[in-house]
């Protein structure tokens, strides 16, 4: 059973405009979920040493992150219209 979401066409990169670009692991996980309810649900390992962590609220929004060697966590896709709390501006 696969619980990963479907991103199709609507995901958003650090390009994008999300607020938080790269924070220490720690902080960005305090940040995704006090700001959205979002918990970590599944990592895996790259052949680079980085690492990747899917985060996911019971509301449905959910978070991708690249974990570097360093300890910093990169926001790297969310989807444009899980939630009006995420992108307002945006019309879904």
């Amino acid at each position: 059973m696969s619980i990963a979401p479907t991103v199709q066409a609507q995901a958003a990169t650090e390009a994008d405009g999300l607020d938080v670009g790269c924070l220490a692991r720690d902080t960005l996980n305090d940040y995704l979920s006090r700001a959205y309810g979002e918990g970590r649900i599944a990592q895996a390992q790259l052949q680079n040493g980085h690492q990747v962590e899917l985060f996911l609220s019971r509301r449905g929004t959910w978070t991708l992150v690249e974990l570097m060697p360093d300890g910093q966590g990169c926001v790297h896709a969310y989807p444009k219209c899980a939630g009006r709390h995420r992108e307002p501006h945006i019309n879904c």
